[in-house]
């Protein structure tokens, strides 16, 4: 069985969304850590047959990371190794509020018992101004030759991957899961040395990276008159330090949406017609269910749910990618012997 593993704090329809796509993408079964009180999210994926709930915020931490992609590793981590010797438990990716996992479970199956790791190659949603409905076409990694003819063209402002995406360009990893091995958000390491991923071009991720200039102004129009600082979002976009710029000269909601919006729309758009035409664009449903596959066991599920029940007393820093994994092991040991493991 292929488990994922999320830390969200997100509305309710998007939650529906990223449980209902990731289980017809091929997940058997999502562990979904709530990084804050949301009472409606969590009854919904705590009913959920297909979804363990776990309610990552309050007590749940020790040492609460400020950074959420150090929570995000960090509970990824622990999960990965707690599921260690759980033969249900076969692979985990962990992947994003906003991703979608699209999983070839004959290629997992077929995989030499030396590799620990797969990676699934990023496919981002196109970028419209306005979009009637979620967005069907995606944005494959080009070969240079291709980028220097999008280049050419005038459909980047420079040849690279990492312009072309306005997301991360490294893709997420399906692991293995075992004591040793702690998964983080684009990679997987064993006492803080990097696993060797293997590549088989058959699975991948949807990634849905503000889409439509509207979400796109919502997100950040939210952030900006939030007082959080513009550079979490990270080196990768490349309109950071123009929003920081534009956070700087208190200009009001309304004014600020604007100038957001014409900065999507000048340096996010993409040209998707040309796009198309030129086949680079891959098309996928992701409303639509991979073939039908055997149900998770209702005895794993118990399983997992009083494994992370018992998880939920223990230290969480022992379980960040940078610590010793000495500490971590020790940790699954005990709550593994506590529970007749």
């Amino acid at each position: 069985m292929i488990l994922s593993v999320t830390t969200l704090k997100d509305s309710l329809a998007n939650v529906r969304k990223l449980v209902a796509r990731n289980l017809n993408g091929g997940v058997d079964h999502l562990v979904i850590y709530l990084d804050a009180e949301a009472p409606e999210v969590e009854e919904y994926l705590s009913g959920h047959p297909d979804v363990t709930c776990v309610r990552a915020y309050g007590d749940w931490w020790d040492h609460r990371p400020d950074n959420l992609n150090q929570r995000q590793s960090t509970n990824a981590g622990l999960l990965s190794r707690m599921l260690d010797g759980y033969d249900w438990a076969r692979w985990l990716v962990h992947i994003d509020g906003d991703e979608v996992a699209r999983l070839d479970h004959e290629a997992l199956a077929a995989v030499a018992p030396e590799w620990q790791a797969v990676r699934l190659d990023p496919l981002e949603a196109v970028a419209r101004m306005h979009a009637e409905h979620d967005p069907v076409l995606f944005k494959r990694l080009l070969s240079a030759d291709q980028l220097a003819l999008l280049g050419t063209l005038g459909l980047v402002e420079k040849a690279t991957n990492r312009t072309y995406f306005r997301g991360h360009v490294a893709g997420k990893l399906a692991v293995r899961p075992s004591i040793h091995l702690s998964l983080a958000i684009h990679k997987a390491v064993v006492d803080q040395a990097k696993v060797p991923v293997l590549h088989d071009g058959r699975q991948h991720v949807l990634h849905y990276e503000s889409p439509n200039g509207d979400e796109f102004v919502r997100k950040w129009v939210a952030l900006l008159t939030s007082g959080n600082a513009v550079r979490q979002l990270g080196p990768r976009a490349p309109m950071a330090r123009a929003l920081d710029a534009l956070l700087g000269l208190d200009l009001g909601e309304e004014e600020t949406a604007h100038f957001v919006q014409l900065i999507y729309e000048r340096h996010a758009v993409d040209d998707v017609e040309a796009l198309d035409r030129l086949g680079f664009l891959v098309r996928v449903d992701a409303d639509a269910p991979l073939p039908a596959r055997a149900a998770f066991p209702e005895s794993a599920k118990e399983e997992l749910r009083e494994l992370l029940d018992r998880a939920g007393a223990e230290p969480k820093r022992p379980f960040r990618p940078t610590a010793p994994g000495v500490n971590a092991v020790r940790i699954v040991e005990r709550v593994h012997r506590e529970l007749g493991r």
